[in-house]
C-alpha cells in the first residue's frame, strides 16, 4: 500500500520525531489561559503550548490514563513563535508553567541573526533548530535530518524533515504572510558566529551559528560534545559549531554553575544529584560446566523390549507457549497430586483412628471432584487418540497395551503420580507404527525413557516450562536448570544428563509459528538489515555436512585499477601517504606526484586523473620539490583533526590528537567516545571493546607534514577544522579507492545532470541540481562548504564536476566489464553461472520459482533442503527465493595463507584498502550468521562451519529475500559491496543495493566514506544499525548453555531461543507503550492472538471449542495497555446477563452463537439495518406480498432481527475487545491493581466518537441510508482518490495496539496492528481475512433479498432464499485437516450448518486454506457446475492435497446431512479440478492473501478474475477502506470531508526546482 500512497514502503526514518512533531488539523478554537510573562531579551521568546485543559476530545471509553500528545502543541508554539518573531499580536500569552513543547526564538543582537529552536524534551532527538537561509530556503538541523544545510543555503531549497512541514503550517495558520516571515526570519550572508545556551532541567544546550549554518551543541557529563547538524555528523565532536561552543563556554565552562555539565555544576544547579544507579553484579558464567553432558552415563533409558525409536509414531507438535486448555489441564493434573497426597494422608489418620465415617466422607469428596473434573482418576489409562503420523483415530479393535508411568507436576510440594499408560499399534497400511503415549491430548509430555524402576517418565507443561525458561530466557546451563528445579519442585529427581535429554526432547516438538521470524512493521521485504556474525562455539564433528544448494559464481577478473579514477597504485598510495600522515614520501612517490601534477596544464578537455590533481593540489601544493623531512621526535606537535597511519582508521587518530588540552582532572572510568574503546586484538587488528591494549596514539599526523604537498594552511588555516573535515574525506573517497558505487541507490543520471552542470556552465548554474548529491555526505558536504569559491575559480569548478562525472560514468564501463568477463568462454568452460544466475534471478522471484529450480537439480529433487537439520540454517518467515552462490575459486584461494598473511585471502582486489580480516581456524564452529532488522527482529540465522566470509553473507541475501534490501549493514560492508560488483552485479544494480558499515564496526575501518554510515545519511537516518550487535548481547549470554553441544542439538535450542527473543520484541512493537519494560509479562496469549496461527494441539485441544448453545469460557479482555471485562451476554434465551458477555472465538470454531464466520444464514434484516434502511420492515412486507412461498423465511428473518437488536445492546463492549482468540489474555502492559471502567456503553455516536475516525462512520451509516442494494462487482481495481489514499495511510500508521473501529459484522475488533499488514508485502492475518468473509457473506444476503423484494420468483425446486454463495471463515480447512495426511471431519461437523451451507441450495462454498502458516490458497467449490477451482497465486500444482480434502469434505458432509443417496446422486469423486494458468499471479513476496481475498470476492459474484500484480497495491488500500467502514460497497465520496494535509511552498526556489 506504501508505493500506491506515494510511499516506498520504507518504515519512517524519524518515526520518532513525526510522532512528535506531525501537526494536527485543528477541530475547534483553543482558548488560552494564563497571563504570566517571562523575563527576557527581546529577541528570545519562550511560547509553550496551550494547557490541555484548553480542548478536551470525547474521551475514550477504553482509555484509564492518557499522554498527552505532544503533537497537539507543536502548532499553537510555533504559531506563537512566528507571530511575536514578526512583531505581531498572539492571542497566546507566555505562560509561566511547564509544557511538552516550546517554539524560541534565538538570535545575535549585533547581526540581527534569528532562529527558531523547537524543542519537546532534553534529549538529541527531542530538539530542532530552524532558520531562513540567505537565498530564502527554510532549513533545520535536527538528529533526525539527513541533508547538509550548508549543501542546501547554496541554492534556495529547503530542507525537508517533519519540522519544516510543522513550520509550513503553522506559518499558514498564523496569517504572517512568507515575504513578512522571510525578511524578519532572513539569515545574512555575512552573520557573525554566536552561541546561545540554555538550561533544560539539569541538560543544557547550545544554539550555535557557525558559517551560515544553525546547530545545536551538547556536552555530555564528561564533557564530551555532540553537534546534532547532518553535515557535522561525521566529525561531531569537532566541528566548527562546537569550537565557537567552547570558546563561548569558555576555559572553565565545563564547571561553570550556570552553563556547566560537570556533576559538580548540575549538583549545584539542582541543589540535588539524583543517586547514581548502583551496578549490577556480572553473573559469573562457568562454559565447561555442561562440557561433555550429552555423553555422559544415564539414568534413563529404553529398555531392550521397548520399541525402537526408529518405529514409534511422531510426535504430537506442541505451542511454543501454552494455550489456555494445557494451563486448565495443568491445573489439573497439579491439584490432583496435592489433593491426592492430602486425601491418602487424612484417609490414613482417619482409619488409624478408627473414624471410618470421616474416612468415607473423604472418599466420597474425592470422587465427587474426580466426576466434576476438578482432578483426574489416575487409574485409567492414558493413551493417544490418534496417531501421531498419519492421523488415524484409535478405535475399540486396537488393543491397548499397559505399562506404569511416574507423572511429576510442577506443584512445589506435592510427590510424583503414579500412573498407567498405553500403547497400541495404528493399522493404516502406510503406517504401521507403534503408537506410545505422548501426553500431546492430555497436557503432558512423555520423555518416552525410563527410569531405572522401568517406568515411564510423564511432566505436566508447568515443569518443562520453567526448565525452557531457564536454559532460553535465563540463559544458563542445564546443570544450573537442574540445581533449580530439584529446589523448587520436589518431585523432580532428574539428574542434569537427563535433564538435558528432557529439554531438547520437548523443544524439538515446539511449533514454530513464521510470523515469529517477521517483524510486522518491515515486512517480508525489509528496506534494511544487519547481518553479522556472531562467535559461538557448539562442537564440530567431521560428519557433520550442511547442505546448502547454490549454483557456482566466482569473482570475476575485474582489474580494480579501471575502478579509480588515479589509476597507479603507487600514485594512490602517495595520495593515501599524503592524507593520511606526514610520513616522508620516497623518491618513487615524489616523482609519481611531480609527474601527475605535470598533467593539470595538459590542453584540452582534463582527464578524469588531471582534474583529480587539480582538486588535489588545490589544498595539497606540490611546494618544495624536495621531500622535507619529518618533525624531530621531540618537537612540539600541533594538536590537529586526525592522522591516519596506515591500518588506524580517520576516526580513531582523531579522538587521540585533536582534543584539545583541558585543565587536569581526574580520569573518568568509563568510555566517553567509540574512539576511546578502540583496542588491538591479539592478531593486531583494530576491534570495538575487548580487553586488549589501546592503539598507539598517532605522532605523525598530517598536518604536520612540511615540503612537498604541505597542506594550504595559507589558503585555509588549520584552526578551521571544518574545512579540512569536508576536503580530507572527498579527496580520500575519490582519490584513494575505487569509487564504483559511490551513487548506488540514488538518481545517477541527475547526478550526470549536476555533474555536467558543475563543469560546463556559468557560477551559480549548478546550484540548482544540488538535490542529486542529497544523499552522499561526503559529496554535499565538499560542495556546500567550497560553493563560493567553486563559482569564483572556474578551472576547480571545472575539475570537481570532471570527477563527478566519473564516478557516474564508470558504473556504465563496469556494467559492460562485467558482461564482457562473464562470457568469456574460459570462464563458461570452468562453469562459472554468473550470467546465467544474474540474468535468470535478477527479477523477484518467489519460491515457487526456487522450487522449479530445485527439480532441475537432480541431486536435490527429493532432499528436504530447508529442514534446518540438514542446511543448518533456519528463516522462520523467509523462504528460498533463489538458490545460493558459491565461490569455488575463492575457497581454493583462502587455504593458501596461514598466520598473520590470512587477510590477503580476504582481500577484494586490489583497490581494496580495508584493514579487516577474518579467521580461518578450524575446530569450533565459528558460530552463527544473523540477519536481523532495524526494529531487533532475528529474520534468521546460519551456522557456520567454517570461517566467515562476505560470500556467505552475500548468499544468504540473495537466497531469501525477493526484493534485496536497499541498505544492508555489515561490519565488512566494504568488503561485501567489492565482492557483489564482481559476482552479482546486475541483480544489485537492479535492486538498488547499498552496503554500509554499521556504526559500532565504522570506527575500525580505514576504507572508503562510501561505506561510512554518517555519510549516507539519507540511508542510515533514524536506523538501528547496531540492531545485530543488540541481538548478539542477547543471545552471547547462551554461550554457557549451548556450548559443547552437537550441531543439531544446538540447531533446535537457538531455534527456540531466536523465537522467543523475537516474542518479545513482536509484543513490544504492538504494545502502545513500546518503550516500556514488558520481561514480566506473560507472552502465551499474545502468541496465541496475534502470532500462531492455530494451537499446535488443534487436534486434541479444546482451548478453541465453543458450544452448541454459544455459550463462551469468558475471560478477561485487553486492548493496548487497557483493560476491559466483559459486562454483558445474551444466554441461550436472549435474556442479558450481568456479568457475562458474549465473546466471538474467532479462531478455531464456530465465531458466533449460531454461525462460525459472521452473519447468520438467515440473518437478513440485521444485515439491513446495520447499514441504515429505515425501510427494511416496508421491503419485507413487499417481500411477503409478492411471493407467499417465502412467508416462512420472512418470518424467520424478522425473528434474527430481534436477537440482533439485543446483541447490538452489547455491541460497544466488543468495539474495545481487541483481537483476540477463544478466551486468551491479551495483556499489552496493563499492570496489577489497575481498574477499567467496565460499564456497559451503547454502539452510538458516543461510542463512535471514541474512536480516531469514529465521526466517519457516523458519516458512512448517513450516507448508507436509502441506499440501493449492492451491484454484483467485485472490489473496484481503478485508482482511488486522493483523499482515500491519504487516508488509507492514517489507518496504517495508527498505534498496532489501538482499537481502529467497534466490532464488525465478523465479530472482530480490528486494531492499528491488523491495518498495517495491509502496507507494503505484509501477510494478510486470520483476523483480517475472516473480516472480508463476513463481509462478503454479508453482500450475499443483501443480494437474495433485493432478489426477492423486487419480486423475483424462488427458483425451480428451492425451497427457501438462502443464501447461494457461502464462505467460511480461515479456521475451517485448520480445523478440518491440522497437519498433513491428518483428517478429523467430527471437529467441523456442525460448521457447515452454522455457516448457512444449505447444500440443496448452495450453488458455490468458498475454502480459503492457510497452508503451512505461511501462504494462503483459495479453492471454490462449483455445486452448479460440479466443479473444483483451485487457485494458488504462485503456482498451479496442488501439492498439498487441498483439493482432495475437500472433496472427501464434501463427501462426509453430504452423508451426514443428506444421507448415502445423496452421496451417490452427487458423484463429488468424479467431479473436475479447474487450475487456470491464466488467472493472475503473484510476483512479490507476501500478497497471497490479498490474491486469495480478491479472487475470492471475484468467485463470490460470478466475475472474472481480471486484477493483476500491479492492482495490489490499489487493492490494499480498497481492502482498508472497505474493513474501516465494514462494507465492501463503500463510496469514495464519503471520504471527501477529511481535511487537505497540502502545505504551502516555503520558497520560490523550490517551487522552480520542482517545477
Amino acid at each position: 500500500m506504501r508505493q500506491a500512497l506515494g510511499s516506498s514502503g520504507v518504515p519512517d526514518r524519524a518515526q520518532h520525531v513525526r510522532k512528535r512533531y506531525d501537526v494536527k488539523p485543528k477541530v475547534t478554537n483553543k482558548t488560552p489561559s494564563g497571563d504570566a510573562s517571562r523575563d527576557g531579551d527581546e529577541e528570545q521568546h519562550d511560547d509553550a503550548a496551550p494547557a490541555a485543559d484548553a480542548w478536551q476530545p470525547t474521551p475514550r471509553v477504553r482509555g484509564t490514563r492518557t499522554q498527552e500528545a505532544v503533537a497537539d502543541h507543536v502548532q499553537d508554539a510555533l504559531v506563537a513563535c512566528i507571530q511575536r518573531a514578526c512583531g505581531r499580536p498572539t492571542a497566546q500569552p507566555l505562560v509561566a508553567r511547564a509544557s511538552s513543547v516550546t517554539a524560541r526564538v534565538v538570535g545575535d543582537k549585533n547581526s540581527r541573526s534569528r532562529a527558531i529552536v523547537l524543542r519537546a524534551g532534553v534529549g538529541k532527538k527531542d530538539v530542532a533548530i530552524l532558520w531562513v537561509s540567505c537565498r530564502d530556503g527554510l532549513l533545520c538541523s535536527c538528529f533526525a535530518g539527513t541533508q547538509n544545510a550548508l549543501f542546501l543555503s547554496a541554492s534556495s531549497r529547503s530542507t525537508k524533515c517533519v519540522h519544516t512541514t510543522a513550520m509550513s503550517k503553522a506559518l499558514a495558520a498564523s496569517g504572517v504572510g512568507i515575504h513578512t516571515f522571510r525578511g524578519r526570519m532572513r539569515l545574512r550572508a555575512d552573520a557573525a558566529d554566536f552561541a546561545v545556551p540554555d538550561v533544560y532541567g539539569s541538560a543544557v544546550i547550545w544554539a550555535v551559528l557557525y558559517r551560515s549554518v544553525y546547530s545545536v551543541v551538547s556536552f555530555s557529563s564528561s564533557n564530551a560534545p555532540a553537534c546534532i547538524a547532518p553535515g557535522c555528523r561525521r566529525f561531531r565532536g569537532r566541528c566548527g559549531h562546537v569550537r565557537v561552543a567552547r570558546q563561548r563556554q569558555g576555559p572553565n565552562g565545563f564547571l561553570d554553575i550556570d552553563t556547566g555539565t560537570a556533576p559538580a555544576a548540575v549538583k549545584a544547579r539542582l541543589h540535588a544529584r539524583k543517586a547514581a544507579a548502583v551496578q549490577r553484579v556480572k553473573v559469573l558464567n562457568n562454559e565447561e560446566e555442561d562440557e561433555g553432558l550429552e555423553k555422559e552415563e544415564s539414568d534413563t533409558i529404553r529398555g531392550p523390549h521397548d520399541v525402537d525409536q526408529g518405529k514409534l509414531s511422531q510426535r504430537v507438535p506442541r505451542n511454543l507457549l501454552p494455550c489456555s486448555s494445557e494451563c486448565n489441564q495443568g491445573e489439573v493434573w497439579t491439584r490432583t497430586a496435592d489433593w491426592r497426597a492430602l486425601y491418602m494422608k487424612q484417609r490414613a489418620a482417619a482409619l488409624q483412628t478408627g473414624r471410618r465415617a470421616d474416612a468415607k466422607t473423604l472418599n466420597d469428596l474425592f470422587l465427587m471432584s474426580i466426576a466434576a473434573g476438578h482432578i483426574r482418576d489416575v487409574r485409567q489409562v492414558l493413551t493417544e487418540p490418534f496417531c501421531g503420523s498419519c492421523g488415524l483415530r484409535r478405535e475399540q479393535r486396537h488393543k491397548v497395551v499397559k505399562e506404569p508411568a511416574i507423572l511429576t507436576t510442577h506443584h512445589p510440594t506435592a510427590s510424583s503420580l503414579h500412573v498407567w499408560v498405553g500403547r497400541w499399534e495404528c493399522d493404516a497400511d502406510d503406517c504401521k507404527r507403534t503408537v506410545e503415549f505422548d501426553g500431546g491430548a492430555e497436557g503432558l509430555f512423555s520423555m518416552r525413557r525410563k527410569n531405572k524402576s522401568r517406568q515411564w517418565l510423564l511432566f505436566t507443561r508447568g515443569v518443562l516450562d520453567k526448565l525452557v525458561s531457564f536454559i532460553i530466557a535465563g540463559r544458563t546451563t542445564y546443570t544450573a536448570a537442574t540445581r533449580h528445579l530439584s529446589a523448587d519442585v520436589r518431585s523432580f529427581c532428574l539428574r542434569r544428563q537427563d535433564v538435558a535429554k528432557l529439554g531438547t526432547a520437548i523443544i524439538k516438538t515446539f511449533e514454530i509459528p513464521p510470523e515469529s521470524g517477521r517483524c510486522p512493521t518491515c515486512g517480508p521485504n525489509p528496506a534494511f538489515i544487519v547481518i553479522d556474525a556472531q562467535a559461538l562455539g557448539c562442537s564440530d564433528p567431521d560428519d557433520t555436512t550442511p547442505v546448502r544448494p547454490g549454483e557456482n559464481c566466482p569473482v570475476l577478473d575485474i582489474p580494480a585499477s579501471k575502478l579509480c579514477i588515479v589509476e597507479k597504485a603507487p600514485l594512490r598510495d602517495a595520495i593515501s601517504k599524503v592524507l593520511r600522515s606526514s610520513t616522508a614520501l620516497t623518491a618513487g612517490q615524489a616523482a609519481a606526484l611531480r609527474s601527475w601534477h605535470g598533467t593539470i596544464d595538459a590542453p584540452g578537455r582534463p582527464t578524469a586523473e588531471a582534474a583529480a590533481a587539480k582538486v588535489f593540489f588545490h589544498f595539497f601544493p606540490i611546494g618544495n620539490p624536495e621531500a622535507g623531512p619529518p618533525p624531530a621526535a621531540d618537537a612540539p606537535k600541533t594538536r590537529t583533526d586526525a592522522a591516519l597511519p596506515v591500518g588506524v582508521p580517520a576516526s580513531a587518530a582523531a579522538a587521540a590528537a585533536a582534543a584539545p588540552r583541558a585543565p587536569p582532572r581526574r580520569r573518568s572510568s568509563m568510555a566517553t567516545t567509540l574512539e576511546s574503546a578502540v583496542r588491538l586484538d591479539k592478531d593486531g587488528k583494530l576491534v570495538l571493546g575487548g580487553k586488549g591494549p589501546a592503539p598507539k596514539k598517532p605522532v605523525e599526523v598530517w598536518s604536520d607534514r612540511v615540503g612537498m604537498c604541505q597542506p594550504a594552511f595559507d589558503s585555509y588555516p588549520h584552526e578551521e577544522e571544518d574545512v579540512w573535515c569536508a576536503v580530507r574525506p572527498f579527496l580520500h573517497a575519490m582519490l584513494t579507492e575505487t569509487i564504483c558505487g559511490m551513487f548506488q541507490g540514488f538518481d545517477e543520471r541527475a547526478v550526470e545532470l549536476l555533474a555536467n552542470s558543475i563543469r560546463i556552465r556559468p557560477r551559480d548554474g549548478w546550484r540548482k541540481f544540488t538535490a542529486a548529491a542529497d544523499g552522499v555526505g561526503f559529496v554535499a558536504s565538499f560542495l556546500g562548504r567550497f560553493a563560493n569559491e567553486l563559482d569564483e575559480d572556474r578551472s576547480l569548478r571545472s575539475a570537481v564536476g570532471e570527477l563527478l562525472l566519473k564516478a557516474v560514468l564508470i558504473e556504465k564501463f563496469v556494467d559492460d566489464e562485467f558482461k564482457e568477463q562473464a562470457s568469456k568462454k574460459r570462464n563458461l568452460d570452468d562453469g562459472w553461472q554468473n550470467a546465467k544466475y544474474c540474468e535468470r534471478w535478477k527479477g523477484t522471484p518467489t519460491s515457487a520459482d526456487y522450487a522449479r529450480w530445485r527439480m532441475e537439480q537432480t541431486d536435490l529433487a527429493t532432499m528436504d533442503v530447508d529442514d534446518p537439520l540438514i542446511s543448518y540454517e533456519y528463516f522462520a518467515g523467509l523462504p528460498r527465493v533463489r538458490p545460493g552462490i558459491i565461490d569455488s575459486e575463492a575457497a581454493k584461494r583462502r587455504v593458501q595463507y596461514r598466520g598473520k598473511d590470512r587477510h590477503v585471502a580476504d582481500l577484494e582486489g586490489e583497490g581494496d584498502a580495508c584493514n579487516q580480516a577474518f579467521s580461518i581456524k578450524a575446530g569450533l564452529t565459528q558460530g552463527v550468521f544473523n540477519v536481523v532488522c532495524p526494529h531487533v527482529i532475528t529474520l534468521g540465522f546460519r551456522c557456520l562451519f567454517r570461517a566467515e566470509s562476505v560470500g556467505e553473507a552475500l548468499s544468504i541475501v540473495l537466497e531469501r529475500f525477493p526484493k534485496l534490501p536497499e541498505v544492508i549493514f555489515y561490519d565488512v560492508a566494504c568488503k561485501l559491496d567489492k565482492n557483489a560488483m564482481r559476482r552479482v552485479r546486475p541483480i544489485m544494480r537492479a535492486h538498488g543495493v547499498r552496503c554500509i558499515l554499521d556504526r559500532s564496526h565504522s570506527i575500525t575501518h580505514s576504507c572508503s566514506p562510501i561505506y561510512m554510515p554518517d555519510d549516507s545519511l539519507g540511508s542510515t537516518a533514524g536506523i538501528a544499525t547496531q540492531a545485530a550487535e543488540v541481538s548478539h548481547s542477547i543471545a552471547v549470554v547462551n554461550r554457557t548453555s549451548l556450548a559443547y553441544m552437537s550441531p543439531s542439538t544446538y540447531m533446535v535450542h537457538k531455534i527456540v531461543q531466536v523465537a522467543f527473543m523475537n516474542l518479545r520484541k513482536i509484543y513490544r512493537l504492538h504494545a502502545d507503550n513500546s518503550s516500556g519494560e514488558n520481561d514480566h509479562v506473560w507472552l502465551a496469549p499474545f502468541l496465541h492472538a496475534k502470532v500462531a496461527h492455530q494451537c499446535s494441539r488443534l487436534s486434541t485441544c479444546s482451548c478453541k471449542k465453543t458450544d452448541a448453545e454459544g455459550n463462551f469460557d469468558v475471560e478477561e479482555m485487553l486492548v493496548g495497555d487497557e483493560r476491559r471485562t466483559p459486562h454483558a451476554a445474551a444466554n441461550a434465551d436472549g435474556v442479558e446477563t450481568a456479568n457475562a458477555v458474549e465473546v466471538v472465538d474467532s479462531s478455531g470454531g464456530p465465531s458466533s452463537v449460531d454461525e462460525p464466520n459472521g452473519l447468520p444464514v438467515a440473518d437478513l434484516v440485521g444485515g439491513l439495518e446495520e447499514v441504515g434502511d429505515p425501510n427494511a420492515a416496508e421491503r419485507l412486507d413487499t417481500v411477503s406480498a409478492a411471493n407467499d412461498s417465502a412467508a416462512p423465511v420472512v418470518a424467520s428473518l424478522a425473528g434474527r432481527a430481534s436477537r440482533e437488536r439485543n446483541e447490538a445492546r452489547i455491541e460497544a463492549v466488543g468495539s474495545v475487545v481487541g483481537a483476540f482468540r477463544g478466551a486468551d489474555v491479551v495483556d499489552l502492559g496493563m499492570t496489577d491493581g489497575e481498574d477499567a471502567d467496565c460499564s456497559p456503553v451503547p454502539n452510538d455516536s458516543h461510542v463512535l466518537g471514541s474512536f480516531e475516525f469514529g465521526w466517519l462512520l457516523e458519516e458512512h451509516k448517513r450516507c448508507a441510508r436509502g441506499r440501493s442494494p449492492p451491484k454484483r462487482e467485485p472490489v473496484c481495481t481503478s485508482p482511488p482518490r486522493k483523499e482515500v489514499l491519504e487516508f488509507a495511510r492514517n489507518l496504517v500508521e495508527l498505534p498496532p495496539a489501538r482499537a481502529v473501529r467497534p466490532r464488525n459484522k465478523g465479530r472482530i475488533t480490528l486494531t492499528g496492528g491488523d491495518f498495517l499488514r495491509l502496507a507494503g508485502e505484509n501477510w494478510l492475518n486470520d483476523e483480517l481475512l475472516n473480516s472480508v468473509v463476513a463481509l462478503i457473506n454479508h453482500r450475499d444476503d443483501q443480494f437474495r433479498i433485493a432478489a426477492v423484494a423486487d419480486g423475483a420468483a424462488l427458483p425451480t425446486g428451492r425451497s427457501s432464499i438462502a443464501p447461494r454463495t457461502r464462505m467460511l471463515n480461515s479456521f475451517f480447512f485448520s480445523t478440518l485437516a491440522p497437519h498433513p495426511s491428518h483428517y478429523y471431519y467430527d471437529r467441523v461437523r456442525k460448521w457447515g450448518v452454522k455457516a448457512g451451507v444449505e447444500l440443496e441450495d448452495v450453488d458455490k462454498i468458498i475454502v480459503p486454506v492457510n497452508i503451512g502458516m505461511r501462504h494462503w490458497v483459495l479453492v471454490a467449490i462449483d455445486v452448479g457446475n460440479q466443479l473444483f477451482c483451485f487457485y494458488d497465486s504462485i503456482t498451479t500444482a496442488d501439492r498439498s492435497g487441498v483439493v482432495d480434502t475437500l472433496r472427501r469434505w464434501l463427501n462426509d458432509e453430504l452423508r451426514s446431512r443428506l444421507g448415502d443417496a445423496a452421496v451417490a446422486r452427487w458423484v463429488v469423486d468424479s467431479w473436475a479440478v479447474r487450475v487456470d494458468p491464466a488467472w493472475p499471479r503473484q510476483t512479490d513476496g507476501g500478497s497471497c492473501g490479498v490474491f486469495s481475498v480478491v479472487a475470492a470476492d471475484c468467485f463470490s459474484v460470478d466475475a472474472p478474475l481480471l486484477f493483476s500484480q500491479q492492482d495490489i497495491p490499489t487493492l490494499r488500500v480498497r481492502l482498508a477502506i472497505a474493513l474501516f467502514f465494514d462494507d465492501l460497497d463503500v463510496s469514495d465520496d464519503v471520504l471527501s470531508a477529511l481535511p487537505c494535509s497540502d502545505s504551502p511552498p516555503i520558497s520560490d526556489g523550490e517551487d522552480e526546482e520542482e517545477e
